[in-house]
């Protein structure tokens, strides 16, 4: 019995992201498996992805931030969080909240 798809389709994914795959494949087919399927593959296989990010709102979520709208903490924790992926460096959020003048 034949899968659907075969060796045919999975030698031509066979270097495919999963995201890709799902896109091409469910492109013609359903729109919500194609997004169901981004959501999944979207969630991280560990919790340090999702703890990091809680530290960094309880960061931003300081007794002197505490009026912020949710739009400006959520443009704040995506700085923080992409910040490292552009200056390839950690940010140590303890040692810039104590002393901010030490770590420029």
């Amino acid at each position: 019995m034949k899968r659907r798809g075969g060796e045919d389709l999975r030698m031509k994914y066979l270097e495919a992201s999963p995201l890709n795959y799902w896109g091409a494949k469910m492109k013609k087919t359903i729109l919500f498996s194609k997004k169901v399927a981004e959501t999944i593959i979207a969630i991280p296989t560990s919790s340090a992805a999702s703890e990091r990010a809680w530290s960094i709102f309880d960061h931003i979520h300081s007794e002197r931030r505490n009026r912020l709208s949710v739009e400006k903490v959520e443009m704040l924790a995506y700085i923080y969080i992409n910040y490292g992926t552009i200056q390839r460096e950690e940010i140590d959020l303890a040692r810039r909240q104590s002393c901010p003048e030490s770590v420029d």
